[in-house]
C-alpha cells in the first residue's frame, strides 16, 4: 500500500512542529527568572527558593553533590539557566530540565577516553561443561574468575556460562573431592574441563590406637596433624609444637623456663582433684608420666612443668603424624583415663628402596634482658627525683621506707647524722648501680641437630635416627640437653 505523497509531507511537518514545541517548552522553563535575596546562601536554600517561585523541583543525589555547600550569588533577578550555571561552576555536574524538574547529574565521560574501545570489545562470554574422568557431568562445580567476584556453578548437566571475560582471565574450577584446576581463557568461547579426583584425600586414614580406618568412615571427633605442620622453630618438645594447631585443644604455659612442659587440655577441666592430662599413645603403646606425682600436686603450677610429661624424650623429627581423639568414644579403647582425650603419635618407619640419609638443624639466639628495654632509672636519677620531691615540698602518699635518700633524710632530721655525713652518703648512693639483669641472666644460644637413615628391601625395612638438643635459657645455670 502506497502512502500519498501529500499525507507523508503532512506527517513530516507535524513531527518537526512537535519537536519544536518540546524544545520551546524546555527553553521557556529555563528562561524563567527568580529573585535572589541573600547573596551568600546554600545550594539547598537556592533549590527551595526556585521551587517556591517557579514550582520547578530540583532533583540531585546527596552522594554526588554537597547541597549544603555555601555559594555566592548576586542579589536581584536572575535567569534560571544562569543561576544553575553559577551553582554548578567548578564542579563535574550538569543540569537538564525534564518537564517540571531540573535534574542534576555528573557529566558523562567520553567512553572512548575512559576505556579504550578496543578493550571493551575484548569482553565476551565463555561457556562449557565440566565432567569427571569417566565422562559423567559434575553438577555444582564452583567456577570463578581469579581475582574478581565473577563466578557461577554448573547445572545438573555440568554446563556453565560466564560473562564479561577477557583473554587474560584465569578460570578456577573447584569441587569437593576433586583437584582444583586453573585454565587461562586465551580468547576461547568454549572451555570443557575434566576434573580428576583427589585420591590422597579420599584415602586418608585415622589411627585410633587399635585400628587404622579411612577418614571418611570415621564418626569420631578426630584432628590429624602431619609432620610438615610440626615445623616450629625453637620448640624443644612435641607438646610445644601442638600449640594452636588443634581446634578446641588448650595449651597452657605456666613457666617460660626451657624444658618446662605445657599443660594440655583437650576436653576441658573434667575433674577438680584428679589428673586432667591426656593419654599419650606412641605406635600403639601407652606412655605415662616418668615420675609418679599425686594428682593434687600434678595440677600445681610449680611442679608439673619442671618434671616433664610422657613424651618429653620423643624426638619431634621422628614423628610421621599425630591423631587427637577428642570425644568420649576413646574411653572404649583406653578406659576412663581417656576421658581427658587421647593423643596418638605415629613415628616414621623405613621404606623399601636404597639407603636414604636426612639431616636437619636449627639454631636460635636469645639476648638477655637489660635495663635499656624497660628504660629504668639508675641510682643518680633516682636520687634526683627524691631531691626534687624534697625541694618542692611534696607529700608522700605513705611514709617512705628508711632506706636510700629518704632514709638518710630521716636520719638527718632526727640529728642522728651530720650534714657532712649526709652529703657524703648521698654521693655514695648516687654511684651505686647494680645490674641485676647481668647477674641473673645471660645471652643464650640453642642448637638442635637431627640425623636419620632409612631404607630396606621387599621384606625388611629399617629406620635409624639420632638427635641432639642443647637448649640454653637466658636465666643463668638453667638449660636442657636431650639425646635421642
Amino acid at each position: 500500500m502506497q502512502v500519498p505523497r501529500k499525507m507523508l509531507l503532512t506527517v513530516k511537518i507535524s513531527i518537526i512542529l512537535l519537536f519544536g514545541i518540546v524544545l520551546q517548552v524546555s527553553a521557556a522553563g529555563l528562561a524563567q527568572n527568580v529573585t535572589i535575596r541573600n547573596a551568600k546562601t546554600s545550594c539547598k536554600a537556592l533549590f527551595e527558593e526556585v521551587e517556591k517561585q517557579t514550582g520547578i523541583i530540583t532533583i540531585v543525589s546527596n552522594d554526588e553533590m554537597d547541597i549544603n555547600k555555601e555559594i555566592e550569588v548576586q542579589t536581584g533577578t536572575i535567569e534560571l539557566k544562569e543561576l544553575y550555571q553559577i551553582i554548578l561552576r567548578n564542579t563535574n555536574m550538569e543540569f537538564r530540565m525534564v518537564d517540571d524538574y531540573i535534574v542534576i547529574k555528573p557529566v558523562k565521560k567520553n567512553s572512548s577516553k575512559a576505556v579504550p574501545l578496543k578493550q571493551e570489545q575484548r569482553k565476551y562470554n565463555v561457556k562449557g561443561t565440566v565432567k569427571d574422568e569417566t565422562g559423567l557431568p559434575i553438577p555444582g562445580v564452583n567456577i570463578i574468575v581469579q581475582g574478581s567476584g565473577n563466578g557461577t556453578i554448573t547445572d545438573h548437566n555440568g554446563n556453565y556460562e560466564l560473562t564479561d571475560i577477557t583473554p587474560d582471565d584465569y578460570l578456577i574450577y573447584s569441587f569437593i573431592g576433586f583437584n582444583n584446576q586453573s585454565v587461562k581463557t586465551d580468547g576461547k568461547r568454549e572451555i570443557h574441563i575434566i576434573l580428576l579426583p583427589q585420591l590422597n584425600d579420599l584415602n586418608e586414614v585415622i589411627v585410633t590406637g587399635y585400628q587404622t580406618i579411612k577418614a571418611h568412615e570415621s564418626t569420631s571427633a578426630v584432628s590429624t596433624i602431619k609432620k610438615e605442620d610440626l615445623n616450629f622453630a625453637g620448640a624443644t618438645s612435641v607438646d610445644q609444637m601442638l600449640e594452636g594447631l588443634v581446634p578446641g585443644m588448650v595449651t597452657i604455659n605456666n613457666s617460660g623456663r626451657v624444658g618446662a612442659a605445657p599443660k594440655i587440655r583437650i576436653r576441658g577441666a573434667s575433674t577438680i582433684v584428679g589428673s586432667r592430662e591426656p593419654v599419650w599413645v606412641i605406635d600403639g603403646l601407652g606412655y605415662e608420666n616418668p615420675v609418679k606425682i599425686d594428682p593434687a600436686d600434678l595440677n600445681n603450677l610449680d611442679q608439673v612443668n619442671l618434671v616433664g610429661n610422657a613424651i618429653s624424650g620423643l624426638n619431634p623429627a621422628d614423628i610421621e603424624r599425630i591423631d587427637i581423639l577428642k570425644d568420649a568414644s576413646a574411653t572404649a579403647i583406653y578406659g576412663v583415663k581417656a576421658a581427658n582425650g587421647v593423643i596418638v603419635v605415629t613415628t616414621k618407619k623405613g621404606k623399601s628402596g636404597k639407603l636414604t640419609a636426612a639431616y636437619s638443624n636449627n639454631f636460635q639466639f636469645s639476648a638477655r634482658p637489660n635495663y635499656n628495654r624497660p628504660e629504668l632509672m639508675n641510682s643518680q636519677q633516682r636520687v634526683a627525683v627524691s631531691k626534687e620531691i624534697e625541694r618542692r615540698g611534696l607529700n608522700y602518699s605513705r611514709f617512705p621506707s628508711p632506706v636510700g635518700y629518704e632514709g638518710l633524710l630521716q636520719e638527718l632530721y632526727a640529728r642522728k647524722i651530720s650534714q657532712d655525713e649526709f652529703d657524703r652518703e648521698v654521693r655514695r648512693i648516687e654511684g651505686v648501680n647494680t645490674d641485676w639483669f647481668d647477674l641473673l641472666f645471660e645471652n643464650s644460644f640453642s642448637q638442635i641437630h637431627n640425623f636419620s637413615l632409612s631404607g630396606g628391601g621387599n621384606k625388611t625395612t629399617y629406620y635409624f635416627s639420632g638427635g641432639f638438643n642443647d637448649a640454653d635459657d637466658v636465666e643463668k645455670s638453667t638449660g636442657l640437653n636431650n639425646y635421642n
